[in-house]
This record gives structure tokens, C-alpha cells and sequence, in this order.
């Protein structure tokens, strides 16, 4: 990966929708050449989605984290109970970990007794396999851009803070998921 990838995934950290010509223009090269890395990063699985940066608290959702630390588990049994969490429309992020905890997963919740019927039926279905868990909630995400690649200043964005009910219509609603499946997808 050159200096051209770099500023390429640069500019679609800072901003996934952007158009080939505007990236292209920003870092002084043609759209053709742009779109032919852009292709190749994807290609070769180094870029493998460009997601949208959704402030779920301006929909009204608190994030829930757990942390799991797994028992008289298998590998396998492990996958399982990932996949079937992962599953949870409600789920937005799952992470295998190495430490005190093996699993963190947020859940999204307008309130703590909508979490608490999601989370009862993970805790229901695979208390066998939890020797314990530990729930925070997220009130201020930081998402930092991946600097170590790019060599530049820190860029950051900040949601949270604000829990505040938006209202979207269907329309608005097909946005946000099709958004948040590939940013880069033509609405």
C-alpha cells in the first residue's frame, strides 16, 4: 500500500460518501486512478466496508455494553452464542476479547427495561456458559481516525451527550439502514 491508498482510505475515514472526483481532487490525482485503488483495496480485503457514523442517541438509543466472560465452553460453543447475539437487531457491535473478559457487545436500548427484556434472553438462553457479566452505559463515544495508517493529525468525532427522540419517517428510516450497511452505496 502506497501513499495514494493512503490518502484514499484518508479521505474515506473523514468522509465515506465522497465522490471519486472530490477525492481525487483533494489528493491531486484522477478520479479513474481514485476508483482503480479504490477497487484494488477492496479487492485485495483491505477495505472491506465504508460505514456510516450514526449518533443513535439523536434517535432516542442508549448503548448498553456487557462484558462476558465465558465457562465450560468450547470454541465452538463460543461461535455459537456470538452468532446468535450478533443476530439481535438490537446488537450493534460484538467483539471477541483476550483478558479478564472474552465477549463485549453494545446493545441498543430507548430505555433500561427495553434493554433488560433483550438482555434477559441472552442471559436466559446461555447462563450455563456465563460465569459472569458486567453492564456499563456508553453516554460519549470518541471514534478516532486511524491515524497510524495515514501519518497525520488526529480526526475525531464525538457522539452522545444529547439523548434526544428524532423523529424518521420510513423513508428516513430505509436511509439510515441502507446507510449503515455501505455508506458508499448510491441512495
Amino acid at each position: 500500500m502506497d501513499k495514494i491508498d493512503r490518502k484514499i482510505l484518508r479521505c474515506l475515514d473523514e468522509n465515506s460518501r465522497q465522490s471519486f472526483s472530490k477525492i481525487a481532487k483533494k489528493i491531486q490525482t484522477s478520479k479513474e486512478v481514485v476508483r482503480y485503488r479504490y477497487e484494488q483495496l477492496v479487492k485485495k480485503n483491505i477495505l472491506q466496508n465504508c460505514n456510516a457514523l450514526i449518533d443513535t442517541y439523536k434517535l432516542g438509543y442508549l448503548i448498553h455494553i456487557i462484558w462476558i466472560k465465558f465457562q465450560n465452553t468450547t470454541k465452538e460453543i463460543e461461535q455459537e452464542i456470538i452468532e446468535k447475539i450478533t443476530k439481535s437487531k438490537r446488537v450493534g457491535v460484538a467483539l471477541e476479547i483476550y483478558g479478564a473478559w472474552d465477549l463485549v457487545f453494545g446493545i441498543w436500548a430507548k430505555n433500561t427495561v427495553e434493554f433488560k427484556s433483550y438482555f434477559d434472553i441472552i442471559i436466559q438462553e446461555f447462563s450455563k456458559y456465563i460465569k459472569d457479566y458486567s453492564i456499563t452505559i456508553e453516554i460519549n463515544s470518541t471514534y478516532l481516525s486511524q491515524n497510524f495508517i495515514y501519518e497525520t493529525d488526529i480526526n475525531e468525532v464525538s457522539i452522545g451527550n444529547e439523548l434526544k427522540e428524532t423523529y424518521l419517517d420510513e423513508i428516513d428510516i430505509k436511509l439510515v439502514k441502507q446507510l449503515a450497511i455501505d455508506a458508499r452505496k448510491p441512495l
